[in-house]
C-alpha cells in the first residue's frame, strides 16, 4: 500500500511538473515571440503570466547587443552548460511569470538566431544547452536578465522539460562596465 502510495506521488508531482511547454520563434512581422502552453488547470504560469489559462503569446524585446559576435555572446553561447550552468534549484513559477510579463527578459537557445558563434542548432550547441537539464529536454531555453540599456545581462532561469530552475553565471562575468566603456 505504501508503495503504491508513493508511485501515485511520484506521478502527480511529476505531471504538475510538465505542465509548462516553453518555446520561441520569429513572427511574419520579425518580432520574437516567447510562447507558454500550459497543459494542466495546476499550473499558474499562464494565467499569472497573461490571464489565459492554457496559452501564452509574449513579444520578446529585440536585444541590441545579441546579434553578432560580441564578446557578451561569445562568453555566453561558448559557455553555456559549463559557465552558464542550472544550479538544480527549482523557482516559484511567478518569478518565472513576472519576468515573462515584464519585459524585461532575453532568452537563449540552441535554435537563437542570435548565436553567430557556431552553426544554427549545430551538435555541439545542443549538447552544450542540452547539459543545463538532467531530464533529457530536446530544446532548453535559458531566460537572461535585460539591462536599462537594452542589452543582455545575466543568466535567471532555464526551462526544462522537469520544472523552471534558477540558472547562473559561474564566473559571475559582468559585461555591463565595459560594454559602457566602449559608448
Amino acid at each position: 500500500m505504501r508503495k503504491i502510495f508513493c508511485i501515485l506521488i511520484f506521478l502527480f508531482v511529476s505531471g504538475y511538473a510538465l505542465g509548462v511547454e516553453i518555446s520561441t520563434y520569429w513572427n511574419d512581422q520579425n518580432q520574437k515571440v516567447v510562447q507558454v502552453n500550459c497543459s494542466y488547470k495546476s499550473s499558474d504560469l499562464c494565467l499569472q503570466t497573461c490571464n489565459e489559462e492554457y496559452q501564452c503569446k509574449v513579444l520578446e524585446p529585440i536585444c541590441i547587443d545579441c546579434v553578432g559576435t560580441s564578446i557578451i555572446m561569445t562568453y555566453y553561447f561558448q559557455e553555456m552548460g559549463r559557465l552558464i550552468y542550472n544550479t538544480g534549484h527549482l523557482i516559484d513559477p511567478y518569478f518565472a511569470a513576472d519576468m515573462l510579463s515584464s519585459d524585461e527578459f532575453i532568452s537563449l537557445s540552441a535554435r537563437s538566431i542570435y548565436n553567430h558563434i557556431d552553426s544554427f542548432n549545430s551538435f555541439s550547441l545542443q549538447r552544450r544547452f542540452r547539459s543545463m537539464c538532467n531530464d533529457g529536454t530536446f530544446n532548453p531555453i535559458v531566460f537572461f536578465s535585460r539591462e536599462n540599456s537594452g542589452t543582455i545581462g545575466q543568466p535567471k532561469w532555464v526551462w526544462c522539460e522537469s520544472g523552471i530552475y534558477e540558472a547562473a553565471n559561474y564566473g559571475n562575468v559582468s559585461f555591463e562596465e565595459s560594454y559602457s566603456d566602449f559608448l
